[in-house]
């Protein structure tokens, strides 16, 4: 993003810069809010004025087509970004591992694993102990505010 320009607090941008870099996106997100707003307020609700009165047939297909729908959009909410997260991961260890063979920074001869595979094991259980770190830290997140939430329902807060 090269956001090295202007004061740092705390090595955080200037309000001003992200606010300038991120300006085709806010201008993107206002389209897209238009353009669904539309869509969803007039277009989708208007092509039912073109139908006659459903009869029950008809409302199945249109309630399967609108599940369908919810099902196909949080399913792809849910996997899109837990896939775009494995591969930042895996895209980021490849980068540390080059980093550190570049550096010179090999473990001594007799601690070396065997070149059967022993390296990409050692990457596959450090991979696997990130991906576990990260589901851990949302879940148990995810469980301490539904455990604070009972806990507020339970004692009238």
């Amino acid at each position: 993003m090269k956001l090295e320009e202007g004061a740092h607090f705390h090595d955080r941008p200037a309000l001003d810069i992200v606010i300038r870099k991120f300006r085709a996106a806010k201008i993107t997100a206002y389209i897209a809010g238009v353009f669904f707003t539309c869509l969803f307020v007039c277009v989708w609700p208007g092509t039912m004025l073109s139908l006659d009165v459903m009869d029950g047939y008809g409302f199945k297909v249109w309630t399967t087509l609108s599940r369908g729908w919810a099902f196909v959009a949080a399913t792809f909410i849910i996997i899109v970004p837990l896939v775009q997260e494995v591969v930042a991961i895996k895209r980021q260890h490849s980068l540390n591992k080059r980093n550190a063979e570049a550096a010179g920074d090999e473990q001594p001869q007799q601690s070396r694993r065997s070149s059967t595979g022993g390296q990409s094991k050692k990457s596959e259980s450090t991979l696997y102990s990130v991906v576990h770190s990260y589901f851990t830290l949302l879940f148990s997140d995810i469980f301490r505010r539904q455990l604070q939430k009972t806990a507020n329902r339970v004692l009238g807060k």
